[in-house]
Order: C-alpha cells, then sequence, then structure tokens
C-alpha cells in the first residue's frame, strides 16, 4: 500500500514515480549536456558550410603583402589585384591557395621555395603572403561585396 503524503511534501505519486522522476531528470540532464554541443557543433558545421567559398574559375579581386618568410621583409604589396582563379597567370601554389578562401577574410599562408620561382630574386627563398579577398564574380554575377 502506498504512503500517502504528509503535508509539505510534493510527490510525484507513488515511490516507484518518484524515481521513474528523478530518472526522468537525470536522463534530460545527460542528454541535454551530450547532445546540446553535438547540436552546436552540427549548426556550426553548417553554418560553415554554407560561406561563400572562392573556387577554381572565380574572377577575384584581392589585396595582398608578400615578405621573405625567414625575416618578414616585405617584398611586394598590392591594393589591387585581379585575377581569375585556375588562369595560371600566377605562381601555381599561389593560385591554389585562393581556392577555398573565403572573401574579406585575410589568409596568411608560405609557399616554399620548392613550390615558388624558379629564377629571379626570389628563387630559393621561402615566400610569406598575408591574402584578403576584396570582390568576387561567379558566372558574371558579383558574389561580394
Amino acid at each position: 500500500m502506498d504512503e500517502q503524503p504528509s503535508r509539505g511534501r510534493v510527490w510525484a505519486g507513488t515511490r516507484t514515480g518518484k524515481a521513474v522522476l528523478v530518472g526522468g531528470i537525470a536522463t534530460t540532464v545527460v542528454v541535454a549536456i551530450v547532445i546540446l554541443p553535438l547540436s552546436i557543433a552540427g549548426i556550426l558545421a553548417f553554418l560553415d558550410s554554407n560561406k561563400l567559398r572562392a573556387q577554381e574559375g572565380d574572377r577575384v579581386d584581392f589585396v595582398y603583402t608578400g615578405m621573405y618568410d625567414s625575416n618578414g621583409t616585405v617584398f611586394d604589396s598590392s591594393t589591387l589585384y585581379d585575377q581569375v582563379i585556375g588562369s595560371n597567370s600566377l605562381l601555381v601554389s599561389f593560385d591554389q591557395q585562393l581556392v577555398g578562401m573565403e572573401p574579406g577574410v585575410e589568409k596568411a599562408f608560405v609557399i616554399p621555395a620548392a613550390d615558388g620561382y624558379p629564377s629571379g630574386p626570389f628563387a630559393g627563398y621561402d615566400l610569406r603572403f598575408e591574402v584578403t579577398i576584396t570582390r568576387l564574380v561567379r558566372g558574371g554575377t558579383v558574389m561580394y561585396p
């Protein structure tokens, strides 16, 4: 026979009912702790996957600073450079770094000497570039800004 609640005590039903209630709360807390971060990670991954990214064939305008990686001495900078990604008018390794870039976000990368200029003043040096895409046109449509 079930115990009757006394004044001032809150019962969810029988003693078994209380155990289920407590178990339910504990289960809910555990599920929230495990599932919530996964949900947030999933949302962030979804948002990241929907960001505009440069791809081969896009026409991009970008600004850049080029420097020797060993000492940071700037050898070149541009306030604006126009490029069709994949047209091979730049170093292939530089061109490849543009693919996947998010417009408006600076990207820094190093081109190793082996992938850089074969001759001239930059030959034999690792070169560091800081690049920001300022305009992106895809299929004749301005996508950014």
